[in-house]
């Protein structure tokens, strides 16, 4: 087995636009291949080959010499895989690979490969009258094939490598992040000796990050693919209401109720009424992406953290160090993803009921040095 190896590229530019002050154009890359991932390799899945579902009900059916015939009245190649099978195992049985198993884990099925590319914009000043700060922004695509498939055999003619490479659940297209210190200038000029000792040699420091969210991952329950891969929905076509529905992620719960956030059973007031996604027909295979089906994503993030500190000579090299800090500062909440399993009458489908973040956080500590 091939262990997993990455290639990485980027170059860029950089320039002084201002006096301490520059600014970078980075382009970054990188290619992984032999990643770990769970779409399999054809017959190594032990899964049943899609051109099988032509059976349909026979497929869990036991293998008795009526249902044999039947069988192979629709699928003539079909033939019990041994001389002892057992009549009441099922016919879809008798078809995998390997069909003297059910559990089954292929330890070469590293086959994962992942591509991520991205434009880096940097703003930087080293300090200038006690002010330095780094201003960043990545905009950035990240696509790969490590997630589960719907079938090992790929789909629609294309390899299940080829099917289910999608935007990675990892994908962050934009990414900002802004940190900045200021040592104060306050206690250096002439005036009071005490007020002076009190209010010298304070800096603050802060740091503010803002991300998207990753690519939604959305999977079925209720799919009639004996022996298949991963539960996939159908993009219902027929379907043109909004996806998305109340609002910002999260934002309208209140402390007794959650509320789906794209359109589904429980956002259409527990109704019949169409939805975005439908359950595939029986003996069929879902067509929706692996991530990203109708542009969802989690909700993104930001955090804002600030830090106040003061060094004090106390004898020599002794010296007392006094900080104090504040995790997100305004207190905000970002909410986790919603729940990403659909049904056709899921009641938690689209549903947020977590939050992604800390509450403000407060901190205080004091450090001698000599």
């Amino acid at each position: 087995r091939r262990a997993p190896y990455f290639e990485d590229y980027n170059f860029g530019l950089q320039r002084e636009v201002l006096p301490h002050t520059t600014l970078s154009v980075d382009y970054s890359g990188s290619n992984g291949h032999f990643l770990g991932t769970g779409i399999g390799r054809t017959i190594y899945g032990n899964q049943l080959n899609p051109s099988t579902y032509v059976l349909g009900g026979l497929l869990t059916q036991p293998a008795s010499p009526a249902n044999v015939a039947a069988a192979q009245a629709i699928l003539p190649s079909f033939k019990l895989p041994f001389a002892n099978y057992s009549p009441s195992a099922s016919i879809g049985q008798a078809l995998r690979p390997f069909p003297q198993f059910n559990g089954f884990s292929d330890i070469w099925g590293n086959i994962g490969n992942s591509n991520y590319s991205s434009l880096q914009l940097a703003l930087k000043q080293t300090e200038l009258r006690g002010f330095s700060y780094g201003l960043t922004y990545t905009y950035a695509k990240t696509y790969d094939d490590t997630g589960n498939s719907r079938s090992a055999y790929g789909y629609n003619g294309l390899t299940a490598g080829q099917e289910e490479h999608a935007l990675s659940t990892i994908d962050i297209p934009s990414r900002f992040t802004l940190y900045y210190v200021y040592n104060l200038p306050f206690g250096k000029a002439d005036g009071n000796r005490l007020v002076n000792q009190l209010i010298k040699n304070w800096a603050i420091s802060g740091l503010v990050t803002r991300q998207s969210g990753t690519p939604l991952s959305i999977t079925a329950t209720g799919c009639n693919d004996p022996f298949g891969g991963t539960c996939v929905p159908n993009i219902n076509s027929s379907y043109s209401g909004p996806v998305r529905v109340n609002g910002g992620w999260g934002r309208k719960n209140t402390a007794t109720t959650s509320y789906s956030y794209i359109t589904s059973y429980a956002s259409l007031g527990n109704s019949t009424a169409p939805q975005p996604f439908s359950l595939p027909p029986a003996y069929t295979i879902g067509n929706a992406a692996r991530t990203y089906a109708y542009g969802l994503r989690n909700p993104g993030n930001y955090d804002e953290d600030i830090s106040v500190r003061r060094a004090f000579n106390i004898w020599e090299s002794l010296k007392f160090t006094f900080e104090a800090s504040a995790y997100n500062l305004d207190g905000h909440v970002d909410f986790g993803g919603p729940s990403a399993n659909w049904s056709q009458t899921s009641t938690t489908f689209g549903v947020v009921s977590s939050q992604a973040n800390s509450p403000r956080d407060v901190q205080f500590s004091g450090r001698f040095d000599f």
